[in-house]
């Protein structure tokens, strides 16, 4: 089974960061062997890319998902590296869904879709009272909804079989 995640919504959602929480969750388990350290990519200070396995299942990552040519050229490298399972970020529209569906269809993978969580932000944005720390209280509960997407997607991944 080839399948294909797009971790999308639009800017400043967390979907990097929900990304290489999931790398970290892969290097910490027992269960799966790297098969590409973790590497940066020119997307960013941020970016990485990463493979991980387990009983023939293979799963690349990628946080590239700003443009669509990064996206086209992440997953491809992925789908090339004989990924069985690909899990990029992208946007909610344009050049990197066109680009992420582009390699989903031309390698044969199912493609699947996670959305972001937009409510932290929204809230936030229309929090009644700015006090002080109100910052250090709003990045505490995009993290905390982060590490739970990249649980969520690690529980699933690993749940599929090798």
């Amino acid at each position: 089974m080839n399948l294909m995640m797009g971790v999308f919504g639009s800017s400043n959602r967390g979907k990097s960061e929900t990304l290489i929480f999931l790398i970290k969750l892969f290097e910490q388990s027992d269960r799966y062997e790297s098969f590409m350290a973790t590497k940066p990519r020119p997307g960013g200070e941020k970016d990485l890319m990463a493979v991980f396995g387990r009983d023939g299942l293979k799963i690349g990552i990628s946080t590239l998902g700003d443009l669509g040519s990064q996206v086209e050229k992440s997953t491809k490298e992925l789908a090339e590296m004989g990924c069985n399972v690909i899990i990029t970020a992208t946007r909610t529209r344009n050049k990197t869904v066109v680009a992420f569906e582009t390699v989903a269809e031309k390698f044969s993978f199912k493609k699947l879709w996670f959305e972001k969580n937009n409510n932290v932000d929204d809230y936030c944005n229309n929090w009644p009272n700015k006090q002080a720390g109100f910052e250090t209280i709003k990045r505490s509960h995009f993290n905390q909804s982060n590490m739970m997407d990249a649980s969520f997607i690690f529980s699933y991944i690993d749940g599929l079989p090798g």
